[in-house]
């Protein structure tokens, strides 16, 4: 890791959304519990301090990650340099653990704050969808990163207790993941629903435009030279 500089994308790359995600469910709350504070304290500069703690959260732990790998450093035969073989074992547990541990607790309120909010009468339909859109996309980030991440840190400390094929597919589901994302806002979120289709509709609106304009301009000039015959 003290090497390259490519390792410390990797763990930013895998902290960082796992990090923010924990935090956004802070404002959840909030917005389910305080919903008069929410609505009239709650600002951008809230959503700043906790993105601005997300990234120290992240800093923090690139920087014991950089420490230990100085204190212990670890001669790769390849460059391909995995977060396990760059960090060790202990603080690659750790990373994974980090991970894992965010995308469950995130899940776990989500899912309290849409058992306790779904049921009332002061949601209409269009609300209670975008709850249901959060709490699969919870659930989906646990299926999908935190097991396969308990699967990568159990495979290396007993690597002979796991199939290879397995803890391959562990690694697949990380690229999986996000192509779940635009299908679920598209059928749960009405905005983003509408705005799909105000971009797909954009070029042909265009093109209407265009032809619009031009009927526009032979009507004009029929006119005009309906005018100039009637003069002469």
């Amino acid at each position: 890791m003290t090497g390259y500089l490519w390792p410390i994308f990797l763990l930013f790359g895998g902290q960082l959304p796992a990090t923010f995600h924990c935090l956004l469910t802070v404002e959840r709350v909030l917005a389910v519990n305080r919903v008069s504070w929410y609505r009239s304290r709650w600002t951008w500069r809230h959503r700043l301090y906790l993105s601005s703690l997300g990234i120290f959260i992240c800093v923090l732990l690139s920087f014991v990650a950089f420490v230990v790998s100085f204190a212990s450093p670890t001669l790769n035969d390849n460059r391909i340099c995995a977060v396990m073989d760059s960090t060790g074992i202990i603080y690659g547990t750790i990373h994974y653990c980090w991970i894992a541990c965010s995308y469950m607790i995130a899940f776990g309120v989500t899912l309290n704050l849409f058992l306790k909010s779904h049921g009332t009468k002061y949601l209409n339909q269009t609300e209670k969808k975008k709850q249901m859109a959060i709490l699969i996309l919870s659930g989906i980030n646990v299926l999908m990163v935190s097991v396969p991440n308990f699967v990568l840190v159990a495979d290396q400390w007993h690597s002979d207790e796991f199939d290879v094929l397995l803890v391959g597919v562990a690694y697949l589901l990380y690229g999986f993941q996000s192509c779940f994302n635009l299908p679920i806002f598209y059928f749960f979120r009405l905005e983003f629903r509408r705005r799909c289709h105000e971009l797909l509709r954009f070029r042909r609106n265009g093109s209407n435009t265009i032809v619009s304009n031009d009927m526009s301009r032979q009507k004009l000039s029929r006119v005009n030279a309906s005018f100039v015959n009637t003069a002469i």
